[in-house]
């Protein structure tokens, strides 16, 4: 079952766009200044076992699938409430590969789901989370983006039921040391933006820099992504020269980009931070006629993004293995029902895509991130 919420009404209003057109340049998220969030590093070091138990985990995801054997006592119940309607096909790609790998691995399973925008209240969210639980799920997948969800979380952490897997999130909180949720799963946020913004500079190394920054709304994703890609920028030497939140929507990213371009004549780069967020950024440049003298960067690799790297409207991305952190949540659900280990983290593979990648390459690629996912 499949449940939409209603649509966020105020996406466009005067009160965003005065944000959007008034916020000052300088204003720069910085990805690890008061962190509430604990590195995968760091929490192996706090928690010396999970290294290895990570390592072993992440073979098995990336394995043929093995069936269990043991007699399976009841159906399991699972409920998903997650940003699911936009144009990065991340979240409807992993719920389709996640019920796919559960059945191979010849489980029984219920599956509710309920899906919203990015910038859907938090109120609209509680709703949603509150249907899930009226179905009393055995596990109940969420996600952590806006800081504001981390008390709709904590009030279920205090239960024993459901266990709650956070999607999209790969860094346990400080708070919930004593109390974590079952099983974090998604790809570094950190590693695939410094993977992307290497790749980025060696597009430009001949050029003088001139460097807009488009947010997604304020919260983790923007926090780990820009704040990360500023702290690079900034330790290369160099500076920003325009950053702007957004509603994490193509329209917002596009009016943004367009004070950019408006404020920074020598723009040559804008470091994007999700897939919405690119695609009003290039409507922006392409609205300009700009395109290939403003580079414009994907995050995520999925089928949006490497279509409009084949058009030359975006010139890289970083491509996350998708179906991994799906087949990583069906895989720890297994080893939870089969009594095996499971570890706190699991964080899945990427790959740097550009322009000069051919298509036999790019398919190469598409075949291992979605090959569950995929019709």
């Amino acid at each position: 079952m499949t449940s939409t919420l209603p649509p966020y009404t105020h996406r466009l209003c005067w009160k965003l766009l005065l944000f959007l057109l008034w916020l000052p340049f300088t204003a720069v998220v910085q990805a690890h200044v008061g962190s509430p969030y604990i590195t995968i590093e760091r929490y192996g070091q706090l928690h010396p076992e999970q290294p290895a138990l990570m390592q072993a985990f992440a073979q098995q995801v990336e394995a043929e699938v093995i069936p269990q054997t043991t007699h399976q006592p009841h159906t399991i119940k699972v409920a998903a409430v997650y940003p699911g309607i936009q144009q990065s096909d991340y979240w409807h790609r992993n719920m389709r590969a996640f019920q796919r790998r559960l059945e191979r691995l010849g489980f029984s399973y219920q599956f509710d789901d309920y899906q919203f925008k990015p910038n859907t209240s938090l109120a609209l969210q509680q709703q949603a989370i509150n249907k899930a639980l009226a179905q009393d799920p055995d596990y109940l997948i969420l996600t952590l983006d806006d800081p504001r969800q981390k008390r709709l979380i904590e009030q279920l952490l205090a239960q024993k039921r459901p266990k709650i897997i956070l999607l999209n999130i790969t860094t346990p909180l400080k708070d919930w040391e004593s109390h974590q949720p079952f099983f974090y799963a998604g790809f570094d946020h950190v590693e695939g933006t410094k993977k992307l913004t290497n790749a980025f500079f060696k597009l430009t190394a001949n050029q003088e820099n001139a460097i807009g920054l488009v947010y997604r709304r304020p919260g983790y994703v923007s926090r780990m992504r820009g704040g990360t890609f500023a702290d690079l920028v900034h330790a290369r030497g160099d500076k920003l020269s325009a950053s702007f939140f957004t509603e994490s929507d193509v329209a917002t990213s596009r009016t943004a980009t367009l004070r950019i371009i408006e404020q920074t004549p020598s723009l040559n780069m804008i470091f994007a931070c999700s897939t919405d967020v690119a695609l009003g950024a290039i409507q922006a440049v392409n609205d300009k006629g700009l395109k290939g003298k403003v580079l414009v960067n994907g995050w995520g690799g999925g089928d949006t993004e490497l279509d409009a790297i084949q058009r030359g409207d975006m010139a890289l991305t970083v491509m996350r293995m998708n179906d991994d952190s799906a087949i990583a949540m069906a895989e720890a659900i297994g080893n939870d029902l089969t009594g095996r280990q499971v570890p706190q983290i699991y964080s899945g593979r990427f790959v740097v895509v550009t322009q000069q990648h051919s298509a036999e390459q790019v398919q190469q690629f598409s075949n291992t991130a979605f090959r569950y996912s995929n019709p």
